[in-house]
Parts: structure tokens; C-alpha cells; sequence
């Protein structure tokens, strides 16, 4: 606790830098792509921190609102990490935002989610849900608003 980043250029640099952060899976994954890339462009880490900067900037002067839709949500249900306090991964951190909540559980951790066990499951309800009648009139509602954005320069 006495050592809390405080200020977001401080959370940046424990995240790319720190030993206590190494041990959280995310930070472990960027680290090695960042000192790969290091290799041959030694100024890529002080850009990417400015990069977690402005992200984190932006993320703090977004105000969310509610829309009236139903989230499907893909959950995995290993945790790794201590993001307690930091990250909300329950779904019903979406409530306040969402009309409702389907949660499909993946037996995997957040960084696996696209390996192909994970992913296929979530094709499989993907597609599921959009060859069903509902999910083949929300295409073409979609595909209709993307020809009319098209034909109107605002796509």
C-alpha cells in the first residue's frame, strides 16, 4: 500500500517496470513483446508508456451510459492475477450499463480466451444466436444502417 502508484504516469511505470507487477499475467505478456521489440527500436518502451498514459487518461474522462440491450457475456472462469481493487471481472459490473445479462462461463483465464478451445465455444454461441430468427433480423437491421451510413458518407 505505501507504494500505490499515484499519479498515472507512476501506474505506468510500475506496470512496464516493477517486480511485484511482472507476477500479473497481462504485464508478464506485454513485457516480453516490449523487450523483444526493444531489441531493435530502443525508444519502443518509453512510447509505449506514453501510449498506457493517454489510454489511462482517456479512460478516466469517459462517462459510460446506459443502453437498453442485452449483454452476452463470455466469462473466464480461471483468475489469474491480483487485479482485486483494480479491475471488476464479475459480469454484474455491467449491470448498471446493460439491460441484461447472459453469462457463458469459458474454463479458461482472460488471456486464452482466443486459444481454440475458448474461441470455438464462442463461435459456436456467436453463431448460434445470429442464425436464430431474432439474430438474423438484428444482421439485417445492422447490415441495412451499414448501407445507409455507406450512402451517406457517414459510415
Amino acid at each position: 500500500r505505501e507504494n500505490t502508484p499515484k499519479t498515472l504516469r507512476e501506474l505506468s511505470e510500475f506496470l512496464l517496470h516493477s517486480e511485484s507487477a511482472s507476477v500479473i499475467p497481462q504485464v508478464q505478456g506485454t513485457l516480453r513483446v516490449a523487450k523483444e521489440i526493444a531489441k531493435s527500436d530502443p525508444e519502443f518502451v518509453h512510447r509505449m508508456s506514453a501510449v498506457i498514459l493517454n489510454n489511462l487518461k482517456l479512460a478516466r474522462r469517459y462517462v459510460a451510459r446506459k443502453v437498453d440491450v442485452d449483454l452476452l457475456y463470455f466469462q473466464a472462469t480461471q483468475i489469474t492475477g491480483d487485479l482485486d481493487g483494480i479491475l471488476d471481472r464479475h459480469p454484474s459490473a455491467w449491470r448498471p450499463w446493460v439491460g441484461g445479462i447472459q453469462v457463458h462461463g469459458l474454463a479458461c483465464h482472460h488471456e486464452a480466451v482466443l486459444d481454440p478451445v475458448p474461441a470455438a465455444q464462442i463461435a459456436s454461441e456467436l453463431q448460434q444466436r445470429l442464425s436464430s430468427p431474432n439474430g438474423a433480423w438484428t444482421m439485417e437491421v445492422w447490415a441495412g444502417r451499414q448501407e445507409k451510413a455507406i450512402g451517406t458518407g457517414w459510415a
